[in-house]
């Protein structure tokens, strides 16, 4: 998959190669022959870049943060399940209680079953929970990168063709 930086990039060139195709009447890229041979943007040119930009940075967000909402609802749902669980052992447990049979071993079998689903929907929530918190940090420090790059990616365009 393309880098959410690349994209970006992408989407920035494409605004300015529009810009100043529509100035000139011709395709011009940007080749190195130094910012003076490109004809001077308006304001208005600008914001249409930094808009692409912003764009192609919230397409990258949204396609990093797909999986954020899954384990944040499997972190918080997995100890319910697992109380549910217990719930329902215990319950059964109740419901089986036989006055003349012993009080354990009926109940026994039951609250094993309950810990059991306990443990089963910890054991779901636990990873879930400490993958989204570190997926969460990640996803800030992307965030942050791409906010850096949009910066230094403008200031060029703007020293060089919007000066």
């Amino acid at each position: 998959p393309a880098s959410p930086a690349r994209e970006m990039f992408r989407a920035g060139y494409e605004e300015l190669d529009l810009i100043l195709r529509e100035r000139d009447g011709r395709a011009r890229r940007p080749r190195g022959d130094g910012p003076a041979a490109m004809p001077e943007g308006n304001h208005a040119d600008f914001e249409n870049i930094e808009r692409s930009l912003a764009q192609a940075q919230g397409v990258a967000s949204a396609k990093l943060e797909r999986l954020v909402g899954f384990l944040a609802t499997v972190g918080s749902a997995g100890p319910f399940i697992g109380l549910f669980g217990t719930v329902w052992g215990i319950m059964n447990a109740f419901a089986d209680i036989d006055p003349s049979q012993p009080i354990l071993q009926t109940v026994t079998p039951h609250i094993a079953e309950a810990l059991v689903a306990t443990a089963v929907g910890l054991l779901a929530a636990i990873p879930a929970v400490m993958a989204y918190n570190w997926l969460v940090g990640r996803l800030k420090q992307l965030e942050s990168h791409l906010e850096d790059f949009t910066a230094d990616y403008l200031n060029i365009l703007r020293r060089h063709f919007f000066s």
